[in-house]
Order: structure tokens, then C-alpha cells, then sequence
């Protein structure tokens, strides 16, 4: 008798996963059995940095996508354990359902997309560049930076900007306009006693009439500014 229960306690976890895997397409507790621990991360090697892969639960519900299912925005491959590699970099199509809203947070999507499209981040990158990049579709807030010391001295709108674009950390291996920002902008940060609490789409967006800072510009039109 104690070697069937043994048995049945080393099936345990399989029965468990098994059982969650027919359902994945109709809840989400499959995929929060990991991601909703906050321990849960993984070794970005080419970032150097901790990746931090967990979900804070409550604010997702209380966020505009918090009526969704993991399976909507994301593969379906990611059932699979472990994730296959091809999904590492799978990027979300935000467009596929926010193409047809009128309005996000009284904004037109459609004057958002078409913004977008015409910024240096599009125009270098195309698809390989989403919405995601910048803005975290669990909260909808800013997407925070992975390195600890921009996440505290940074503030949220700018941390992603800096987390790509500073000297010293590696994102896009290879990109030619990586700089150090404190030494581009040392004339600003004199002048400036507020400096640190500037948003960077101030400068680098076009910021004219209407304008809802996703034109991203190139460093010479900023420079021209």
C-alpha cells in the first residue's frame, strides 16, 4: 500500500499539469501556476541581467486586458514545457484588436498606429518593434527597466528608452547609435535643474498639435529642435 501511494504522489504534479493543459484556452490558471510567482525569472544572457517573468495578478485584472486570456495575445505553443525556444522573442500583435477601437483612454488608435508607423523605431525596425516594447501589456503602465539602477533612478516613461539607448547596457547587439546619454545631453542637464524629470518624447517626439508623442524622431531632427 505505501508504494502505490508513493507511485500516485510522483504522478501528482503530471496529473496536475495534465489536467490544466485541456483547459489553457479557457482559464488562465495554467499558465499563473508559474507566472503568478514572484520568485519566477530567468538569465537574460543578452542583457546580462535577472529577467523577472512573473505577473502581479491583481493589477492584470484590474487592467484593460485583465478580461483576457493569456492564449489571446500570446502562442498557444507556450502550453508546451518547456516553452519552446522559437517563442523567446514572440512579438505581441496589439494591432490585431486595437485596430478596430475607436478610442484608447480617449485617444484615436488608428492616429496612435499611424504616428507609430512614421517614427524612427518603425521605420529602422518594422515589426520587430511593437507596442510592447515600451508599454507593459499586463498593467498598461510603462514597461519598467530590467536593471535595477535605472529602475530607481529613472523615472518610469524614460526607463526603457534608457535601458536601449545608454552606452552601458547591451539590448540590439550591433546598433549604431547606442550612446552614452549623460555625456549627449551634458549642455541640458547644466541648464536644466530639472532634468531628471523630464520625459524624453519632449524632445524626440513631434510635439506638434495633437500630437501623441508615438512619432518617435531620428537624433538629427531632435538635434535640429
Amino acid at each position: 500500500m505505501k508504494k502505490f501511494y508513493l507511485f500516485a504522489l510522483l504522478l501528482l504534479p503530471f496529473f496536475t499539469i495534465s489536467v490544466y493543459s485541456q483547459s489553457y484556452n479557457d482559464s488562465n490558471d495554467y499558465c499563473l501556476q508559474c507566472h503568478s510567482m514572484q520568485t519566477l525569472s530567468v538569465r537574460d544572457n543578452d542583457m546580462g541581467v535577472i529577467k523577472n517573468l512573473s505577473i502581479d495578478v491583481k493589477a492584470y485584472k484590474k487592467s484593460h486586458h485583465g478580461g483576457l486570456l493569456c492564449v489571446d495575445c500570446h502562442s498557444e505553443d507556450f502550453a508546451k514545457l518547456p516553452h519552446p525556444k522559437k517563442l523567446k522573442n514572440e512579438k505581441l500583435k496589439c494591432a490585431n484588436c486595437h485596430d478596430e477601437d475607436l478610442m484608447i483612454k480617449g485617444k484615436s488608435f488608428k492616429k496612435i498606429r499611424n504616428e507609430f508607423h512614421n517614427s524612427v523605431h518603425y521605420q529602422t525596425m518594422g515589426d520587430d518593434f511593437s507596442c510592447a516594447d515600451c508599454h507593459d501589456p499586463h498593467t498598461l503602465g510603462f514597461q519598467k527597466s530590467l536593471i535595477p539602477e535605472v529602475n530607481e533612478k529613472v523615472i518610469p516613461a524614460n526607463q526603457r528608452c534608457v535601458e536601449c539607448h545608454d552606452l552601458k547596457y547591451k539590448f540590439r547587439e550591433g546598433d549604431p547609435q547606442r550612446v552614452d546619454l549623460r555625456v549627449v545631453h551634458e549642455k541640458e542637464i547644466k541648464e536644466d535643474k530639472n532634468w531628471d524629470k523630464k520625459k524624453c518624447v519632449d524632445c524626440h517626439a513631434s510635439n506638434g498639435k495633437g500630437s501623441l508623442k508615438h512619432n518617435i524622431k531620428s537624433v538629427e531632427y531632435s538635434a535640429e529642435k
